[in-house]
């Protein structure tokens, strides 16, 4: 599991199973240890820290809706001309080199077995910065707005409010973990959105191929997987 972190690390904290647990009903922990490789070790010298930060910081269970490889280089689209960094150009890069996936909301999957109750909702944690749609609590679970979705698009800068109840996430992942992945897992974890600067500098943001308030996530712990036979 690639984290987008400028130091290698290792987690040593998370508890194998697999093959070695033998009570199949209940999720379990990826086997560990997980390598947090620096993002500057895959792409190199790049302007990423200049033009993106993390915005969102969610934890919850979501269920993986699809997933691709990277595009052939010749159909990325083409990076804009400029005098200076721009977050497009980064984002086509990045593009280029991890797979995507789409993470549905998987609202009341601990219902009726209460295994992990403190990943039973939605939860913005201290450190996410950006817009919520949702009632914050002070243990940072999510309570859901009853309004249209249309009530909350910003039109014309900065990120749409996330809603944790509603909003797919797609998050850039390393390709090799691919063929581990199947379209109906849960898995739970914390999602980190990665903003760009000029959604918090009060600059409007320029429309390119990116809708107003699209946005890439990463992993930044993952801390269950549910099988999709469980599902």
């Amino acid at each position: 599991m690639i984290k987008l972190e400028v130091d290698d690390q290792i987690n040593n904290s998370n508890v194998a199973c697999g093959a070695g647990n033998k009570d199949t009903s209940t999720p379990c922990p990826m086997s560990g240890p997980i390598v947090k490789r620096s993002l500057l070790s895959l792409l190199g010298p790049t302007a990423f820290p200049l033009t993106h930060t993390t915005g969102i910081v969610e934890r919850s269970v979501r269920l993986i809706k699809s997933y691709s490889e990277p595009p052939a280089h010749d159909k990325l689209p083409k990076s804009p001309v400029a005098s200076h960094a721009e977050p497009e150009a980064v984002e086509i890069e990045l593009e280029g080199r991890f797979a995507k996936v789409v993470l549905e909301p998987w609202i009341g999957w601990d219902d009726y077995s209460n295994i992990m109750p403190s990943m039973a909702k939605p939860r913005i944690l201290e450190t996410s910065v950006g817009p919520v749609h949702g009632v914050v609590g002070v243990n940072g679970e999510v309570e859901p707005l009853r309004t249209e979705p249309t009530t909350r698009r910003v039109q014309g800068e900065g990120l749409v409010p996330h809603d944790p109840f509603m909003d797919d996430i797609t998050v850039l992942v390393d390709p090799a973990l691919l063929p581990s992945l199947s379209v109906g897992m849960g898995i739970g974890g914390t999602w980190v959105q990665l903003a760009r600067q000029v959604d918090f500098d009060g600059e409007k943001e320029k429309t390119h191929q990116f809708t107003t308030g699209s946005r890439y996530w990463y992993i930044d712990e993952l801390a269950l997987v549910l099988p999709s036979y469980l599902v």
